[in-house]
């Protein structure tokens, strides 16, 4: 894995995670909002993950990321995505003093910044992610040609340089008294907002869709077990009918 490759898997992997993140709370917990540290669509924590994920599958395997068993991918994601994601919290908690997450509801949690659920949860990720997206991103990073490519990754990490430097003053009170930042960390969020919204709210609107076909599909259910019953005791009484009338007949040729 190049330099060039590197910077490129980073981002992608962290825009990518942000659109999970911002998609995984629309739908689950019906609230559209920018997630992450950054103000800019990028969750670092996920472009961090993955490359380590990347960097120590080929170094333990010795093997092409994309001949790796799943079941290596599984457990070594659980693991590593487990520790980025607790020192990750605990790092931000200890500086900042403030929660990104937190699973203290959550079974099998450490502290609250990792659980069992979501540890699981990452082995899936990873698998799909190294199974199937990383491919699609390996093809589109040697689509672009270089020359175009460091110019593309030189404003991308220029941005998020800004991002980090804003969103960090911000976190320790300097947008109050420095109003180029407050300025600076509005327009950096006017994009990041619109995909909020569009993402989040299309996520929002499928569980929607989802829970509403599940309820038809209940009412249907109920509809036929109901017609079943109905027919049922139509037939019996039929059957009990026709018993009858066999029987008078019957005695009348007595």
């Amino acid at each position: 894995m190049t330099i060039y490759q590197l910077l490129y898997y980073f981002a992608i992997y962290a825009f990518l995670g942000w659109i999970l993140e911002v998609a995984f709370h629309g739908a689950i917990v019906g609230k559209v909002i920018n997630r992450g540290f950054l103000n800019g669509p990028f969750c670092p924590i996920y472009g961090v993950g993955m490359i380590a994920m990347i960097y120590l599958l080929t170094t333990i395997t010795h093997t092409d990321i994309q001949h790796i068993h799943f079941l290596i991918i599984f457990n070594v994601g659980s693991i590593v995505c487990t520790l980025i994601e607790y020192f990750g919290g605990w790092i931000l908690d200890q500086i900042f003093h403030a929660r990104w997450w937190d699973y203290r509801d959550m079974p099998f949690n450490i502290n609250g910044y990792v659980c069992l659920i979501f540890s699981i949860a990452w082995g899936i990720g990873c698998v799909i992610a190294i199974g199937f997206i990383h491919p699609m991103i390996i093809d589109f990073v040697n689509w672009i040609p270089k020359q175009i490519g460091w110019w593309i990754l030189a404003a991308t990490y220029f941005g998020l340089a800004l991002d980090m430097v804003i969103s960090v003053s911000v976190m320790i009170g300097l947008n109050e008294k420095l109003a180029q930042i407050d300025t600076l960390q509005k327009k950096l969020r006017i994009v990041s907002d619109e995909l909020t919204e569009r993402i989040g709210g299309g996520a929002m609107e499928t569980a929607l869709k989802v829970s509403e076909a599940g309820v038809q599909a209940r009412i249907a259910g109920a509809e036929l077990k109901e017609n079943i019953v109905n027919v049922k005791d139509t037939a019996v009484q039929f059957k009990d009918d026709q018993i009858a009338e066999l029987q008078q007949k019957i005695s009348n040729l007595k």
